[in-house]
């Protein structure tokens, strides 16, 4: 029974965790590395979404500037809260 009432409580504990939405003008983060823990931590990257293996397996994504610059303006949502960083902007 006490393991089933540790499942019931997973719905509300994954709404507290994630919490946030963002949205990232990837022209003007000054570090893409601030952009780390959107990608590792978001359920859902928008357009970046097909090209998440290569953006994880990145050692620098500074060394990807100019692919990421394309894609501009990006939403990324289901992140954890409390993210900051150049050009990073937290959805109420």
């Amino acid at each position: 029974m006490r393991k089933y009432l540790g499942l019931a409580f997973l719905p509300l504990w994954s709404a507290l965790v994630l919490a946030a939405d963002y949205d990232v003008d990837l022209g003007l983060v000054t570090d893409l590395e601030d952009i780390r823990p959107l990608i590792d931590g978001c359920l859902y990257i928008g357009d970046l979404e097909d090209h998440r293996d290569a953006l994880d397996s990145a050692s620098d994504l500074e060394d990807l500037r100019s692919f990421l610059d394309d894609f501009g303006y990006v939403s990324l949502r289901d992140c954890p809260a409390g993210i900051e960083g150049s050009s990073i902007e937290w959805v109420d």
